[in-house]
Parts: structure tokens; C-alpha cells; sequence
């Protein structure tokens, strides 16, 4: 008797919970502005050879950003092989999973789904993207470990298959946020007596990325740590144009709360096309010039800035202890393969073990904090 009323208690309590979300959502329904904060879906695939080892990653930046974050989920994508019980094995991942959770600090909804092979695994992926809410709360942000491919460029004898599948499926979804995690974050120590944190904001038109770094920066781990804001806006042609940017870019950042020491670093324009940039001017111009001459840039020139970007932060960021980029929101029309994109990721990041990826979504939101 006695437990049936713990449980009447626990259920109304849960009711109520969601009918309070569901109030909230729908006064946000009707407002003009979206406003955003992360609700995070967790995506693992378990093919790697080291599986504990990137779900703690993925574990340890939730963490980070839990005073701004309502909802985790973490999803654990199981391919079935006849070589192996895979219920066995679902029961060991299972509980293995769980106390990963609970050494965290935060409170995680977990997953366990399979698929038959690499051409089933788009649509279930697809299928736990969409599917996936917890009440009214449903996921805006993904966040997933660095796509390591062995042959990106072999079409025939594909050796990366399923992963593949896996992150086409991801990439997407334009209008879910992406945090891709690269190296052992939970495993991070400052290399001198303080705890560096790099910021490479290639500025644009949202602040998703400073909003992600303000959720950072006040977590217990950040709190006391250097933390550097390195904007990135291509060559400018006069000292007005310099000027007007300087404050467009010191009023944004005073307006997110992120304290840290900035320095602007200028580029080539071809290292920052695939960005939109940031509007100073009508709404067609961007600091790279209008969207459409940014758009009718030859491909090749395109990705290939994103060696001096790598340059910069190889001569900036080498010896810091962790560095977070914001990656552009890809235009499908642009780069119809998505394996330039992933080329683009890696050419990114080469040489840089311990960093975080940040791709905006498509539609731009109202950061309230």
C-alpha cells in the first residue's frame, strides 16, 4: 500500500513537471524570437576500439555546460553481428553505461538501439534524431565524437562505411547545433600552473558559440582558468571598416559575459568564405564581401583556407590546454558531397588533440542567459 502511494507521488509528480514544460513551450510557440539553450542528445556509435574512452568524452563536455542545459540523452548505436549475443552484450553495455553516469554529475537518459548494417543505420539514426524527447523538451543539440576515417577520398573497398553513414545521417540536420569532441576531454590537466582555454570565434552572425563558452567558463573546472578569445574576421581595406568591426565584435562579447583576454586575428578572405560573417552594412553584405560573391567562389579556393586558419591556431593555441572553433553551417548547395566537409574537419584540427567543435544551427535564435 505504502509503495503504490510513493509511486502515485513520483508519477504526479513527473505530470506536473511536464505539464509546466508544456505551458512553457507553448508561451515560447507564440513569441516572434526563438530563444535558445542546448538540449543535448548524445550520439555514440559503438565500433571504436576505445568506446569508454569517447563516451566519457561526451560525458565530461555535458558536464561543463550543465548549469545551462535542462535535458541529457544518450544514445549507444549497436550494430547486431552474428558473431556475438548481442543481448548479452547490450546487458554488459548497459551496465557499464550506467555507472559512467552515475561517477558524472549530471543526470542522463540513456539509449541502447541496433541496426543490421551500415545501410540500416541512416534511418535509424534518423529515426532517433527525430524520435528522441524527453516530455517537451526536445533535443537542439548533438553532441558526438571527431569522425576518425582511415580512406575519406576511396570510393571503392570503403573502409569507413558505417561511419560514414553515421555522420551523412548528422550533418544533415541544419537546424540542430553539433559539438563535436576531439582527444580526452575528461582527462584534461593544465600543462602549466593555470588552465588554458582557447576560443577561435570566426565571427558570424549568431553567438551560439559565445553562449557555449559562458556556460564553460562557469563551471567549477573553468572558473579559474586563462581564458583566451581569438575573433577571426577576414582582411579588412580601411580603418573604418576595421574600426566599425572592432566594436561590433567588443559589443557582442561584452554582451555575452565571457571574460577573457581577446585579440583579433585577420585572414585572407578565401579562409573565412565558407562562413556567412557578420552584417555591418544592408542585409546582403557580409565582412567577406556579399553572400552571392561569396557563394560563386571556386570550391577548391574555399576549402583551402582552412589551412591558414590551422596555421593561426597551430601558432597560437599550440600549447594551450584546450581550444574550442565554431566550424560554418554548410551549405548543401555549395559542397553537394559530404565528404569535403569531413576533409574540412580534419584539415581543421590537424595536430590539435584536445578540442571542441561548435557547428551553429541554420536558424538563427535569441541567446538569453
Amino acid at each position: 500500500m505504502l509503495s503504490k502511494l510513493f509511486a502515485f507521488i513520483e508519477d504526479f509528480k513527473v505530470r506536473q513537471a511536464y505539464g509546466i514544460l508544456r505551458w512553457i513551450k507553448s508561451k515560447q510557440d507564440a513569441r516572434a524570437e526563438l530563444i535558445w539553450y542546448p538540449i543535448v542528445l548524445m550520439l555514440h556509435l559503438d565500433e571504436s576500439r576505445e568506446p569508454l574512452v569517447e563516451r566519457q568524452s561526451l560525458i565530461a563536455f555535458c558536464e561543463w555546460i550543465r548549469f545551462g542545459t535542462p535535458s541529457y540523452t544518450m544514445c549507444v548505436l549497436v550494430e547486431r553481428l552474428e558473431s556475438q549475443d548481442t543481448e548479452k552484450y547490450l546487458d554488459e553495455l548497459e551496465k557499464c553505461l550506467k555507472v559512467q553516469i552515475s561517477e558524472s554529475c549530471i543526470n542522463v537518459h540513456s539509449l541502447m538501439v541496433t541496426f543490421q548494417d551500415s545501410g540500416d543505420l541512416s534511418e535509424t539514426a534518423s529515426a532517433v534524431i527525430q524520435c528522441t524527447s524527453i516530455g517537451a523538451l526536445i533535443p537542439n543539440t548533438l553532441v558526438v565524437n571527431f569522425p576518425h576515417f582511415h580512406n575519406l577520398w576511396v570510393r571503392k573497398n570503403y573502409n569507413d562505411v558505417t561511419l560514414y553513414e553515421f555522420w551523412k545521417k548528422i550533418v544533415t540536420y541544419e537546424r540542430k547545433c553539433i559539438a563535436i569532441c576531439k582527444g580526452e576531454l575528461w582527462k584534461i590537466k593544465p600543462m602549466s600552473d593555470v588552465l588554458t582555454v582557447d576560443i577561435w570565434w570566426v565571427v558570424e552572425e549568431d553567438d551560439i558559440l559565445l553562449l557555449f563558452m559562458y556556460l564553460i567558463t562557469n563551471w567549477r573546472k573553468f572558473v579559474d582558468a586563462k581564458v583566451r578569445l581569438f575573433p577571426v574576421i577576414s582582411k579588412l581595406e580601411t580603418e573604418e571598416a576595421e574600426s566599425q568591426m572592432t566594436e561590433a565584435i567588443n559589443e557582442r562579447v561584452t554582451r555575452s559575459l565571457v571574460v577573457a583576454e581577446m585579440s583579433i586575428q585577420q585572414v585572407k578572405e578565401e579562409t573565412l568564405s565558407l562562413y556567412k560573417g557578420l552584417r555591418l552594412g544592408g542585409a546582403e553584405t557580409t565582412e567577406l564581401g556579399t553572400i552571392e560573391e561569396s557563394a560563386a567562389m571556386p570550391a577548391k579556393k574555399r576549402v583551402r583556407g582552412k589551412n591558414e586558419l590551422n596555421a593561426k591556431m597551430h601558432e597560437k593555441s599550440l600549447a594551450t590546454d584546450l581550444i574550442f572553433v565554431n566550424v560554418p553551417k554548410w551549405n548543401a548547395d555549395w559542397e553537394p558531397h559530404p565528404r569535403k566537409f569531413f576533409a574540412f574537419l580534419g584539415d581543421l584540427t590537424e595536430k590539435l588533440n584536445q578540442i571542441v567543435l561548435i557547428r551553429p544551427p541554420a536558424i538563427n535564435y535569441n541567446i538569453k542567459k
